[in-house]
């Protein structure tokens, strides 16, 4: 009887150990997407920027070419 209830301890010890580990993992899956989310709206960010500047730049090649071409 004893060494059943020793083993049960052992073994609750083993499951309590183990889902200590896996709730740490757990953790640091989250943060991990946390930061990898917040990258990807920086990204995101910096890209939107970059098109706005780019449909910027063709508004005013389009304008500057019919500027020139009425010139000529």
């Amino acid at each position: 009887m004893e060494e059943e209830l020793t083993r049960a301890v052992s073994d609750r010890d083993a499951f309590r150990g183990r889902a200590t580990d896996a709730t740490a993992s757990a953790a640091a899956l989250v943060g991990q997407l946390g930061a990898e989310q917040r990258a990807h709206q920086l990204t995101k960010g910096a890209l939107d920027e970059a098109l706005a500047a780019a449909e910027a730049s063709r508004t005013e090649a389009v304008v500057w070419r019919g500027t020139v071409e009425g010139e000529s």
